[in-house]
């Protein structure tokens, strides 16, 4: 695999939010005539502007976004406030760690996060992330443990009625994701969080999907011993939780690389590497946003050398599920 060398900083929302502008084009089977013949003449944004934006050369969305007619292109990608709020607050942060001297980089705040994010990872053709802490990747966990842990987390009211009430969605073309997106259903924070979640969702999907398909594309996890010992959901959910972990290495594409608490490594809990287009990205993730940085991640590489290699991973993974792996760490 060829890798070029890193994007700039300042590219980096602009490559992220024009993948964003890409899929919601595409997702409706739209060209860029149509959204071009719909923008006004005040946005004089042409043609190849606009390519050159959706290819993450930044010539229109974060200009517009500043200026104040970012409603008018969201219209012209048949969207509504709910996007060009969101583009902006992107925007916005864009600007402000300049201003803070802190220009490279991009800390994604906007409430389209997660969907920016999922449409990068499912198009890389290199994934390579950590999994620390107490909680495992949407894409790791089992169905139960995901239900139990998505019903602890603290949730705001609704205003749209009970919780747990369909956000509904626009009729016509477009994915799910994009239908509400566009229809300016992310009302509150409940509506976003529950959204969210079918972020998080289409994640797995894409995710399953990567890792069981003939000439699966690379992707890599390495995980916590740590994590082996934390019975999070409690001790069946545990086991069972090892028990597909264990089956994903064995039966798929996945390489699962353990990294022992012995070499007194800081394994962050969800610290991604893609690779998009013959570039590197390195992505944080948490609960309320992504923060992307340009480049290769030298921390990921030491955490990769020193990581068991797949069939002792999933050794420790077998006896972890069965309840035989000892809790006072291993060697290498």
């Amino acid at each position: 695999m060829i890798i070029r060398l890193p994007s700039p900083p300042a590219a980096l929302a602009d490559r992220v939010l024009g993948a964003h502008l890409r899929h919601l084009r595409e997702c409706q089977g739209e060209p860029l005539t149509t959204v071009s013949g719909r923008l006004p003449a005040r946005l004089r944004a042409t043609l190849g502007d606009l390519a050159a934006t959706e290819a993450g050369h930044g010539t229109v969305l974060r200009p517009a976004s500043v200026t104040g007619v970012g409603p008018a292109l969201a219209r012209a990608y048949g969207a509504g406030q709910v996007a060009a709020d969101d583009w902006r607050a992107c925007a916005q942060e864009c600007e402000r760690r300049a201003a803070a001297g802190f220009p490279d980089g991009f800390d994604d705040p906007g409430p389209g996060w997660a969907h920016r994010y999922q449409i990068l990872e499912e198009h890389a053709s290199g994934l390579l992330f950590t999994v620390g802490g107490w909680f495992l990747p949407v894409p790791l966990l089992t169905d139960r443990l995901e239900e139990v842990l998505w019903s602890r987390r603290p949730r705001a009211p609704s205003r749209r009625g009970r919780e747990g009430v369909p956000l509904g969605a626009l009729s016509g073309t477009g994915c799910a994701l994009c239908q509400v997106y566009r229809g300016d259903l992310l009302t509150d924070h409940a509506a976003l969080a529950w959204w969210q979640r079918d972020a998080h969702r289409a994640r797995v999907r894409a995710f399953a999907a990567r890792i069981r398909t003939p000439n699966a594309l690379a992707t890599t996890v390495l995980l916590d011993e740590a994590v082996l010992h934390r019975r999070t959901g409690g001790q069946e959910l545990h086991a069972e939780q090892m028990a597909y972990l264990a089956a994903l290495a064995a039966t798929t594409s996945l390489r699962i690389r353990v990294v022992p608490m012995a070499t007194g490594m800081r394994v962050p809990i969800e610290h991604v590497g893609l690779v998009v287009d013959g570039d590197v990205l390195t992505v944080g993730l948490s609960d309320w946003g992504a923060s992307y940085r340009a480049g290769p991640d030298p921390w990921l590489a030491g955490l990769e050398e020193h990581s068991l290699d797949e069939d002792a991973s999933l050794d420790l993974l077998r006896r972890a599920a069965g309840g035989t792996l000892r809790a006072e760490g291993i060697g290498r």
